[in-house]
C-alpha cells in the first residue's frame, strides 16, 4: 500500500518570516509576565442546593422511567396535576407515615392525603413539581432496590413499604431531606382535617368571649 503524500506549506521568503517573527514577539506578551488572575468559581448554598435537586430529579427521572404503566386510580378519582402512578405512590407512603395508632383516628385515605398534594403541587413553581415529580420516582422505584426489594413501593406490604422509607430516612447525598419533605407534604394533607386533630391535643380554633354590644333603638336618642 503506498503511502500517502505530505502536505507541506510552501517556504516563505526569509523576509517575510523575519518580519512576522518581529511583529509576533512585539505583539506577545514578554517571557514570564504574570498571567491575569482567573475568576474564582462561584459556590455557595444556593448552588449547591440547585446541584442536589438537579441529581435528585436526574435520578428520579430515570428510575421512574423503567415502570409508569399498570397503575390504575380508584374509582372517582380525577387529577389536576400529579399523574396516576405519583397519586399512588403519594397515597401509598401516606398510609405507612401517618398509620393511625387507635381504632378511632381517621386514616390516610379517609382523609384524603393524596387528592391533597395532588391540589396542592398545582400551586407549586414549575422546578419544585418537578422535584416532587422525581422524589417520588425515587420513592416508587429506587427505594425498595436499596432496601432490599425487587418490587416498587406500592406492590409491596407494610413492613417492606416501611423498611423503604427508613433507608431514605437516612439516606445522603443527593437525596438527603427527601423524606422530611415527602413527610411534610403528608403531614399537610392529614392535619388539616378537623377529624386528626385530637391526636395532637388539640381542640380546634377558640375565640375569647366578646362582650356583648349595647343596642339601640332606631333614631332614638337617650330617655
Amino acid at each position: 500500500m503506498a503511502a500517502k503524500p505530505l502536505h507541506r506549506r510552501p517556504v516563505e521568503p526569509p523576509e517575510r518570516d523575519s518580519l512576522a517573527t518581529r511583529r509576533d514577539a512585539s505583539e506577545s506578551p514578554a517571557e514570564g509576565a504574570a498571567k491575569p488572575p482567573k475568576a474564582p468559581a462561584k459556590t455557595g448554598r444556593r448552588r449547591a442546593a440547585k446541584i442536589v435537586a438537579g441529581a435528585l430529579v436526574g435520578v428520579g427521572a430515570v428510575v421512574a422511567a423503567v415502570r409508569t404503566s399498570g397503575y390504575r386510580l380508584p374509582p372517582g378519582v380525577k387529577l389536576v396535576s400529579l399523574s396516576p402512578w405519583q397519586y399512588l405512590v403519594v397515597a401509598a407512603a401516606a398510609r405507612r407515615i401517618v398509620d393511625p395508632d387507635s381504632p378511632d383516628a381517621p386514616t390516610a385515605d379517609a382523609v384524603d392525603v393524596a387528592g391533597f398534594v395532588d391540589d396542592y403541587v398545582t400551586r407549586m413553581p414549575a422546578g419544585l413539581r418537578a422535584d416532587v415529580g422525581g422524589l417520588l420516582g425515587v420513592v416508587e422505584h429506587l427505594a425498595p432496590l436499596r432496601a432490599g426489594h425487587r418490587r416498587r413501593f406500592t406492590n409491596l406490604g407494610p413492613e417492606a413499604q416501611d423498611a423503604a422509607l427508613a433507608w431514605l430516612e437516612r439516606a445522603g447525598g443527593p437525596f438527603a431531606g427527601a423524606f422530611d419533605g415527602l413527610r411534610a407534604l403528608v403531614f399537610m394533607g392529614y392535619y388539616r382535617d378537623a377529624r386528626t386533630w385530637p391526636l395532637l391535643g388539640y381542640e380546634g380554633p377558640t375565640l375569647p368571649p366578646q362582650p356583648a354590644r349595647a343596642t339601640q333603638a332606631p333614631g332614638g336618642g337617650g330617655p
